[in-house]
């Protein structure tokens, strides 16, 4: 909705998902946990404005600035959850301000986009930030097909940056091209650092089929990190996606090196504008050296 001539949006609504988590061992060799079920719901509410200025040359600036609100209202959970499987992070309210800033050229077309998101716990445990990461997003568009852009993560518990991703991208209306540097700090120990190039190809066969995937490869320990492939069918109204993932962790401990390899089979229906569902099949495997 709109307030003071439209010089004030607000926005309420509500969102929910349910997760189901089934454990297998088809070895039978180890107790598997109790299979995993949460329902969660939240109400969702917003204010924001737009400020916007014109220049001689046909040039546009839009300046927004947005505060967020979700609460949970519903937080149901049974049985065992693996982190790696599904990561919460909305189980406790969250306040976010953001600021998104546009130029675009003489073609509309959007030559810079900067955003600014810094969210808080309103509810922190005992001991931990209230503040959680701040972001920042600049995207540089030199020509239509063509963009840079660089996404940056702070910690404000580490005191130190925790990620940041150099992307540069090609995309027309079949293909979709990316290369990406990666730099990230783990989360449990603060001086073990990774640093990786990941590329990924989309390609649209025609308006019904279209194939990507992906590569991934771990600057430090020369070695690769993953990849993936997939396969999308779009009907319009609905579409559904077929892929496979492997992801590689290493890691380095007192006793040697580690390597965790997950196996992910994905299944995903997007009924629009319902929502989407997705199933996954998942196997793990640790070796050591």
């Amino acid at each position: 909705g709109n307030l003071f001539d439209d010089y004030l949006q607000y926005f309420l609504g509500y969102r929910g998902s349910y997760y189901r988590i089934r454990y297998e061992d088809d070895n039978q060799s180890s107790v598997l946990p109790e299979d995993g079920e949460r329902v969660y719901a939240s109400e969702v509410m917003g204010l924001s404005t737009n400020l916007g200025r014109s220049f001689s040359n046909n040039w546009f600036h839009s300046f927004n600035l947005a505060a967020n609100y979700i609460n949970p209202v519903v937080d149901e959970t049974t049985g065992e959850f693996d982190s790696d499987f599904v990561t919460f992070t909305d189980d406790r309210g969250i306040l976010s301000f953001s600021l998104i800033q546009y130029l675009y050229g003489e073609d509309q077309r959007a030559l810079l986009t900067e955003r600014v998101k810094q969210s808080y716990l309103l509810e922190p445990y005992n001991g931990e930030e209230r503040k959680l990461d701040l972001e920042h997003e600049l995207i540089i568009k030199p020509a239509a097909e063509w963009s840079l852009g660089n996404l940056l993560t702070y910690s404000h518990d580490h005191n130190e940056i925790t990620s940041s991703t150099t992307t540069l991208s090609y995309s027309n209306t079949t293909l979709n091209a990316s290369f990406s540097y990666i730099y990230e700090l783990e989360e449990d120990a603060s001086e073990e650092k990774t640093r990786y190039h990941s590329s990924a190809l989309a390609y649209a066969l025609n308006n019904r089929h279209s194939i990507r995937g992906s590569f991934q490869y771990d600057i430090l320990a020369h070695e690769k990190r993953g990849y993936t492939f997939g396969y999308t069918y779009n009907k319009g109204c609905w579409n559904t996606t077929l892929s496979f993932e492997r992801d590689i962790t290493p890691k380095t401990t007192s006793t040697g090196t580690t390597s965790t390899t997950h196996d992910i089979i994905y299944l995903k229906l997007n009924l629009i504008p319902f929502g989407e569902q997705q199933f996954q099949a998942y196997d793990e495997k640790r070796e050591s050296s």
